[in-house]
């Protein structure tokens, strides 16, 4: 079958989108948007779902304002693996 330019399966998009959001939601805005624009950069049609997750995760947990560098970076995910 076709595939184009190797696009995505559902199950590899969804298995990614959540891989990014959950490498992402514990970082504070700054760092959260340059690890997106990382991350993304081969994927800029899961940005605005990923973006749209951590405002509803923000908005649930009371997150929305992190102070810089007061997360970890445990969860980082390399886009290249």
């Amino acid at each position: 079958m076709f595939r184009g330019l190797n696009p995505m399966t559902p199950s590899e998009r969804y298995q990614l989108l959540t891989q990014i959001f959950i490498s992402v939601c514990s970082l504070g805005q700054e760092e959260r948007c340059r690890e997106l624009d990382r991350l993304c950069r081969d994927h800029a049609d899961l940005r605005p779902e990923i973006e749209l997750l951590l405002a509803f995760h923000d908005s649930v947990s009371g997150a929305t304002a992190r102070p810089e560098g007061s997360s970890a970076t445990a969860g980082k995910i390399d886009p290249d693996s």
